[in-house]
């Protein structure tokens, strides 16, 4: 069961996955996430934390449905899946599918009202990509670029920016404004 989860989760969030089970071998590889999961063998650059499974940097669209459940939230109310399918504009069967994904990846929980629960890595992961998200929004719009413009760049970036670069920029942009 934890290799078919496993090869599920690297499918839909584009892994590269190799393990070995009863003498046979396994192996998947889609994109460059990596993480070990049971006996399943990752590799990968860039390792964020550590549990049973050792995730890394999730893809776009495991990001964009942590976002996504971590701005509903906000809103005071429970989410539910249909919530994210109505706001990003998925079909139901396929958030569904992403639910259970993050689910086994440990990103996220159902609690007893069936609500999406971020998990502490969720959070985590969902924080760290919305703070991206209107800090350029906010960059963009600065420099006049418009904000339906602004903030669909800003999607396309907060995913691909190295931590490294955006603390960076952040530290500029704080260092330019403190001289206004």
């Amino acid at each position: 069961m934890q290799i078919i989860a496993a090869f599920i989760f690297a499918i839909f969030f584009g892994c590269r996955v190799s393990g070995e089970k009863n003498g046979k071998i396994y192996s998947y590889s889609s994109g460059y996430t990596s993480f070990w999961f049971a006996n399943i063998n990752c590799r990968s650059n860039n390792i964020i934390s550590a549990k049973e499974l050792i995730t890394v940097h999730l893809q776009e669209s495991g990001e964009m449905y942590l976002e996504t459940i971590h701005i509903l939230s906000q809103r005071g109310k429970g989410v539910r899946a249909v919530d994210v399918a109505e706001y990003m504009g998925f079909s139901k069967p396929s958030v569904s599918r992403a639910v259970g994904l993050l689910r086994t990846g440990g990103y996220l929980e159902l609690d007893a009202n069936g609500f999406l629960v971020l998990t502490d890595e969720g959070k985590y992961i969902a924080n760290r990509t919305y703070e991206r998200h209107l800090f350029f929004t906010d960059f963009f719009t600065s420099l006049g670029v418009s904000r339906e413009t602004a903030e669909d760049d800003a999607c396309k970036i907060e995913h691909d920016i190295s931590d490294e670069t955006f603390q960076a920029m952040k530290r500029y942009v704080q260092a330019q404004r403190e001289k206004e």
